[in-house]
């Protein structure tokens, strides 16, 4: 089962990123405990990698006029 597809630049912002995983945030709503698909621009433009990660925390951090903020952790798969 392929999970859902998020883009990060788009959907998401990258916050951090290391061996076991990236800290995201923006406005989407993310369940911990699902498989996402993380869409990243690569070298020649143009490319996209696609890799699994497992949404391992996930909170609203602040709302506003354009609506709420999410930040979390997801877990390489």
């Amino acid at each position: 089962m392929t999970g859902a597809r998020v883009r990060l630049g788009w959907d998401v912002k990258l916050l951090a990123e290391n061996a076991d995983g990236l800290e995201l945030e923006g406005p989407i709503r993310l369940r911990p405990g699902r498989l996402i698909e993380i869409v990243l621009d690569t070298p020649p433009a143009g490319t996209l990698l696609v890799k699994r990660a497992l949404v391992w925390e996930w909170t609203m951090v602040k709302t506003g006029s354009s609506g709420p903020t999410f930040r979390g952790f997801c877990r390489w798969a």
